[in-house]
């Protein structure tokens, strides 16, 4: 893999899930110079500003958590800058929301900035935009979306997330000593989203749930990605030359290659929704047909008009991804009708056909 996006989880960047570890930023600097040497640019998604924020800022306690998150991201780059420059990598902060991609105009200069950035050997130390964006209609929620989504925009060939967690479980480990790792997942199902707890971890906003959604939108696109555990021996440049290592997602098209307007489209919001097609539906859409709502046979999860929906088929795979002309409550409506039957669900010039 050429490029590659590296996103490190808060609890595997601090001490005991309190202070950030300068040990963990070493590790990852050391790890970050080996792949370059070998010829593979790696871009770094952080978490890690709130938990430092919290650190420096002991005796204001009652603080906003955008205040602190903009206070400790000062620091944590102080962190990044002292641990790359061991090594003579230089760093660039790149603070991003969702504004950031929705907009056309910013997301293809966004893209020039990375792509100038790898070509020149600088690192992109990449955070969402706490200070601005923390409770906001337009914050990613967590970094394993925003992970996602700027693998899209680089043209990463991998996303690797990091956590405290060995990867994909088929049961909690934290209360099922007989959980069992799952090393290997052809296709991120809903079967697979429900064995992962809903709850976030204490420190950061992220979980297995958010992992899995991230995973369903990366291997749909033809992105390899992996969940494993941060302080794993050299855990990058194994991972990097092929072990298996963690939780493996294997991408679902893998020869699929997106045009620039789908990764801008696919960077975009994204939903928690989708819907299951008939086989006549799907032959359609392959043919470059728009989807209509008389072959969908249901509807899962919440969405709004403009929103971008997942396509599956009857076996639960996903066929197609796209900007939905309606919410979820409308098409159940569209579903009970006979009316309005033939409504278009997605256009054809919305949607990208796995």
């Amino acid at each position: 893999m050429q490029r590659v996006v590296v996103k490190i989880g808060t609890e595997s960047l601090t001490c005991g899930g309190k202070y950030i570890d300068p040990l963990m930023i070493d590790k990852l600097a050391a790890e970050t110079a080996e792949c370059a040497q070998s010829g593979t640019q790696l871009l770094i998604v952080t978490s890690g500003a709130a938990a430092m924020g919290r650190t420096q800022l002991k005796s204001h306690a009652k603080l906003k958590k955008t205040t602190i998150a903009a206070v400790g991201q000062a620091g944590l780059m102080g962190l990044y800058d002292h641990a790359f420059s061991r090594y003579s990598l230089p760093i660039a902060q790149i603070l991003v929301d969702h504004d950031t991609l929705n907009n056309k105009e910013i997301f293809l200069a966004f893209q020039d900035t990375l792509q100038e950035m790898c070509a020149a050997g600088i690192v992109p130390i990449i955070n969402e935009n706490d200070a601005l964006t923390t409770g906001t209609t337009i914050a990613f929620g967590n970094n394993d979306a925003l992970s996602g989504k700027i693998a899209l925009s680089a043209r990463a060939d991998g996303l690797i997330i990091l956590s405290h967690v060995a990867g994909l479980y088929d049961a909690d480990p934290a209360k099922n000593p007989r959980a069992r790792l799952i090393r290997r997942v052809t296709d991120v199902n809903r079967e697979l989203i429900k064995l992962c707890s809903k709850e976030t971890s204490a420190q950061g906003t992220g979980g297995m749930i958010a992992k899995l959604n991230t995973a369903r939108l990366t291997t749909a696109c033809g992105i390899y990605t992996v969940v494993a555990r941060m302080d794993e021996p050299q855990i990058l440049p194994r991972l990097i030359a092929g072990e298996e290592i963690g939780t493996v997602f294997e991408p679902r098209s893998h020869a699929y290659q997106l045009k620039n307007r789908d990764r801008w489209i696919l960077s975009a919001k994204i939903s928690s929704g989708f819907v299951v097609v008939d086989d006549g539906a799907v032959s359609a859409l392959k043919k470059g047909k728009s989807l209509l709502a008389v072959g969908i046979k249901k509807s899962f999860g919440t969405f709004k008009p403009k929103q971008i929906i997942e396509v599956l088929n009857t076996a639960r795979e996903t066929i197609a991804i796209g900007i939905v002309n309606m919410s979820e409550q409308t098409l159940v409506k569209c579903l009970e009708s006979a009316d309005t039957y033939n409504q278009e669900v997605i256009h054809t010039d919305n949607m990208i056909v796995l």
